[in-house]
């Protein structure tokens, strides 16, 4: 049996071997004859001093935190490793530390930048804060493999500090029973950060059952081409730069790029997003192209709602909500579909429209679903602009078995259609 004096010396020898400068000096060729409880906080203490992450396990959750003073700018990827049954915590810039709790859980340090968890170690939720600093979180996993993580009821839950903070999300994991995913970064962010949440290529994040999915960020979330983020009965809430004070810069709200976003059963689906101030324009606050999908389930509620960003200059085009493109689409298996859209910016020559459906693309609602489209375009067009509440053009249509389309403004063009139920 493995006795805690047995588990110093061998985190001692670890350490000896990887990391000899945790303050400034290689620790000592043996451990000074205390008692196993000081030596355990001699060791602690030394380690600390040097390091910027902790890993640890309470209670079965594996828990990555940042433990440095003042807040360091980290590099921090945690990788699904299937083929060995284990997490990988790495950072190549920063020291980690194991604690003791983790030590006992079977945690093994690498080198100082990094720890290995056994996947059977983990049996709650998996949580990684951030504090200080322009942090940099990769979820990822080995050979792109999909992966299952957890037991029911247990979620992945990132929490950002102060600072420009970038999650990505490359691995493709499906959730257990129940199981939730939390990344909001709006929650505990200063009045100034940017924060973006990237979702990577053919990466698909599965929840079951009511599990439920929450992404938010001061600055953009983009989901890249191939993947997607899916619920069943649980709610789905994706929100971009909806802060008080909005994000500068170029930045599209929420980007779907032949991704998707949906519930497959009863779940809410909420997307909202809000686009920057860059000069050039094209800042949407929802962008959904090249057959992305945001889509709505049975019965719950799908609401998208975006708004232009601030932006100023000639030809700006600051939709609110931009659908475009042969198959991508605003839909629902049944729930009711609500799309608000409003223009921002202002600028010569610039439409700056609320909701464009563009290019083939279109809004609509699967069985009874009712569809309410209303559209705002800017209140500030410039010389020679023309700010639509609500534009279809290029084959592109909006069908509905009940709702309204509304718009200050409204322009039908290039074989485009409304379709309404009669009533």
């Amino acid at each position: 049996m493995t006795t805690w004096a047995t588990m110093v010396r061998g985190l001692v020898s670890r350490v000896r071997h990887t990391n000899r400068a945790f303050s400034g000096r290689a620790l000592r060729r043996r451990l000074i004859p205390l008692s196993v409880t000081t030596a355990i906080e001699v060791l602690e203490n030394r380690v600390l001093l040097s390091s910027t992450t902790e890993v640890t396990l309470s209670g079965g959750d594996l828990v990555v935190s940042d433990v440095s003073i003042g807040g360091q700018a980290d590099t921090l990827t945690l990788t699904f490793d299937a083929a060995n049954s284990q997490f990988v915590v790495s950072d190549p810039n920063q020291n980690l530390y194991l604690s003791a709790e983790g030590i006992a859980g079977g945690a093994v340090v690498i080198d100082e930048h990094t720890v290995l968890v056994p996947f059977e170690s983990v049996t709650g939720n998996i949580q990684v804060d951030m504090q200080g600093g322009d942090d940099n979180l990769t979820i990822d996993s080995t050979l792109a493999e999909s992966v299952t993580f957890g037991t029911p009821d247990r979620s992945l839950i990132i929490n950002s500090g102060s600072g420009n903070d970038t999650i990505n999300l490359d691995a493709s994991i499906s959730f257990a029973l129940d199981g939730n995913l939390n990344v909001d970064l709006q929650y505990d962010s200063g009045a100034t950060d940017i924060d973006a949440i990237h979702v990577g290529p053919d990466a698909n994040l599965l929840l079951s059952g009511s599990g439920a999915a929450t992404l938010k960020a001061s600055g953009n979330i983009a989901l890249a081409s191939g993947s997607s983020v899916v619920t069943v009965n649980g709610n789905l809430t994706i929100e971009a730069n909806q802060q008080a004070v909005p994000t500068v810069g170029n930045s599209i709200g929420v980007d779907v790029n032949n991704a998707m976003i949906q519930s497959t059963g009863t779940g809410l689906v909420t997307v909202r997003g809000r686009g920057g101030d860059e000069s050039g324009g094209l800042q949407y606050g929802v962008y959904v192209s090249q057959g992305g999908i945001i889509a709505g389930g049975t019965t719950g509620l799908l609401t998208v709602q975006g708004t232009g960003g601030d932006a100023t200059g000639l030809f700006s085009n600051n939709f609110g909500v931009y659908v475009t493109d042969s198959n991508s689409s605003i839909t629902s298996s049944g729930g009711d579909v609500l799309v608000i859209g409003t223009g921002g910016g202002t600028g010569d020559f610039s439409s700056n429209n609320g909701v464009v459906v563009f290019a083939a693309s279109h809004i609509a609602a699967g069985g009874s679903g009712a569809v309410t489209v209303v559209g705002t375009g800017s209140d500030t067009p410039g010389v020679g602009g023309t700010n639509y509440g609500v534009v279809l053009d290029s084959d592109s249509s909006i069908t509905s078995n009940g709702g309204d389309v509304q718009g200050r403004r409204i322009k039908i063009v290039g074989n485009s259609r409304i379709c309404e139920a009669p009533r």
